[in-house]
């Protein structure tokens, strides 16, 4: 993508193109409440670039927009960044917020590309500004240079390791994407494989809170409970929790209170 490219200002409508994009990918809850909320914005009116590289401007102002900072005019912090680009705000709110301090001999270079290991110090000075609550999944994954696959576990679990008795780290199993579809399986034995997986990726001995990332309609919920439950009772999971709800409806029919019986019922989304 074009870093000198002005993003999309935030809009709570999602355009049918952005919606094309999100349909079907691996990320598609998350990334749609990204973009809904305006911390992800599209590199033009008709594409968000989803699987493109990441840029140093770019992340900062993904980090700045999720962390909820104040924005700042920019006061010249760095020679390689000018006043009127769009990431000028953003770049010179994370730097006086402690987040970056540029690359040496007052560079930034905005348009680079942006490593696991830069990625892993900003999780680490987020941490250090109190930030303590991590969110990712087994199925955030990427494809390296070599073909092997990224996964966001292990560049959380690096970053977060000399921190790990301070931050709350969730994580979710029961998806994964197959090219362009997403592959479900909530059974007790992928439950137990994903646990362990996310576990070695994340470099901790317990997950603080793990997610049923969808539905498996060829699981009962009880199957599922009962899996999480086995898990919370071996230590390997502190609490559990079903992410989606839409499909779920809760029906209780209370006593009558003056002479009409109450029927509640409640939906979670």
């Amino acid at each position: 993508p074009s870093p000198s490219a002005q993003p999309e200002e935030p809009s709570a409508e999602i355009s049918d193109a952005y919606r094309a994009e999100l349909e079907n990918h691996w990320g598609t809850e998350e990334l749609t409440q990204a973009v809904s909320e305006g911390i992800l914005q599209g590199l033009d009116e008709t594409t968000l670039g989803l699987d493109e590289t990441t840029t140093r401007a770019q992340f900062v102002t993904l980090l700045v927009r999720a962390l909820e900072l104040e924005l700042v005019d920019y006061s010249g912090s760095f020679n390689d960044v000018s006043a009127d680009s769009w990431y000028a705000s953003y770049v010179q709110t994370a730097y006086d917020a402690g987040l970056v301090s540029g690359i040496g001999d007052g560079a930034f270079a905005p348009e680079q590309a942006i490593t696991r290991e830069e990625m892993a110090k900003l999780l680490e000075k987020a941490v250090d500004m109190g930030y303590t609550f991590f969110d990712t999944a087994e199925c955030y994954t990427g494809v390296r240079p070599d073909g092997t696959t990224a996964y966001n576990e292990e560049l959380v679990g690096a970053a977060l390791k000399p921190y790990r008795d301070k931050v709350v780290i969730a994580t979710k199993c029961g998806v994964r994407h197959l090219g362009d579809r997403l592959e479900v399986d909530c059974s007790p034995q992928a439950i137990r494989k994903a646990v362990e997986g996310s576990l070695r990726r994340l470099q901790t001995d317990h997950i603080d809170l793990y997610y049923q990332h969808r539905m498996d309609p060829n699981v009962e919920p009880e199957v599922v409970a009962d899996t999480m439950a086995q898990l919370m009772k071996e230590g390997k999971v502190e609490v559990t929790q079903e992410e989606t709800f839409a499909d779920i409806q809760i029906d209780w029919t209370g006593p009558e209170e003056d002479g009409e019986e109450m029927d509640l019922a409640q939906d979670y989304d």
